[in-house]
């Protein structure tokens, strides 16, 4: 139903449209809409600004409609629309770095993640997503193709010597880092407390010796940016546990910060806890 509107409906009603179900969503008590208080309350807590929450609540469940309107779009519509989205790279010298040396990319559940492969993939970058099989196999599939359409390389994260062999061939591999899919967890400082992260991007880092970019894909206005930060370079000092902390610590920063700057484009509908 949503690609038919897609694909024959201009985007001004689809975004309209989407943002009447989103508000009608948001009218009911849910377990997920107290998720998203919980979380912004944290977010404006550290920022030490006074907000209305119900009023930035209601504004991530519309900008996640939009980035459902959006993520169709890359399965539908053709190339030359897509790039119509897109605005600018915002930091761009530190993907020319590794253009021909791979690096880890590790992004978050923010504005459009599969906008910024695919904007990455037609600016000429090298891009490999490693992705988390949905318990639904046509939702990986829907993304999978996306990916593919797009030119992505795919690679599934228990798929470990793929993984490895993209790192050889000094491919840019792509992974979320906020939400931990993996049994490897290290306990940094995040957002005002102790959370266990995924610990996969920098133990990766420190034993191949490859940099790491944490980056988003945001929206601005009618289109997206890619927001780069600069490398992250492993420190080592020949105590592993002790430098995955270290590291880790350094990247939950920066990634904490792209948080704090647009908190109602972070897609995550679970109470932010360390709390199973």
């Amino acid at each position: 139903m949503i690609k038919y509107f897609v694909r024959y409906f201009p985007a001004k009603f689809n975004y309209a449209v989407a943002n009447l179900l989103s508000g009608i969503f948001y009218v009911f008590p849910t377990k997920i809409k107290n998720n998203v208080y919980y979380n912004l309350n944290i977010i404006y807590g550290l920022k030490e600004e006074k907000a209305d929450i119900n009023k930035k609540a209601k504004q991530v469940f519309r900008n996640f409609a939009g980035y459902l309107i959006d993520l169709v779009s890359l399965a539908v519509l053709p190339r030359e629309e897509i790039d119509k989205l897109f605005l600018d790279i915002h930091g761009r010298k530190y993907l020319d770095t590794v253009k021909n040396t791979g690096s880890i990319i590790v992004t978050l559940h923010m504005g459009n993640w599969e906008l910024g492969g695919a904007f990455l993939t037609h600016s000429g970058y090298d891009f490999t997503a490693i992705y988390e099989k949905h318990n639904d196999r046509n939702v990986s599939e829907f993304f999978n193709n996306i990916r593919l359409k797009h030119k992505f390389g795919i690679i599934d994260r228990r798929d470990f010597k793929a993984i490895i062999k993209a790192f050889r061939e000094k491919k840019n591999v792509a992974i979320l880092g906020e939400i931990s899919y993996e049994s490897q967890t290290v306990t940094v400082d995040f957002l005002g407390a102790n959370y266990n992260l995924p610990a996969g991007a920098v133990v990766l880092a420190l034993k191949y010796d490859i940099p790491v970019i944490p980056a988003v894909c945001i929206k601005s206005g009618s289109g997206y940016r890619i927001m780069v930060a600069p490398l992250l370079k492993m420190e080592k000092t020949g105590n592993l546990q002790k430098d995955i902390r270290y590291n880790a610590g350094i990247l939950a920063k920066i990634l904490e910060g792209f948080i704090l700057e647009y908190p109602e484009q972070w897609f995550v509908f679970k109470r932010f806890d360390n709390e199973k």
